[in-house]
């Protein structure tokens, strides 16, 4: 079974790379500070879902797509 927060890291930046978007451009889509984004694309942090609604949207897609796998 694959560890959901790793399922998820990847599918941040997968789609993060798809976009050809920094760390730093989601950070400030999602209204958040660069350093906490890096910490929940290293998977250091478990994001809550109004985190995760946030980023989804940075990342033109939806929460369910970056749970992909995982859900």
């Amino acid at each position: 079974m694959l560890d959901p927060l790793r399922t998820l890291t990847t599918n941040l930046r997968s789609r993060r790379a798809e976009l050809g978007l920094s760390q730093e451009a989601v950070a400030g889509e999602a209204s958040m500070d660069q350093s906490q984004y890096s910490r929940i694309e290293r998977g250091e942090v478990d994001p809550s879902i109004r985190t995760l609604t946030r980023v989804s949207r940075a990342l033109q897609t939806t929460p369910s797509e970056l749970l992909r796998g995982i859900v």
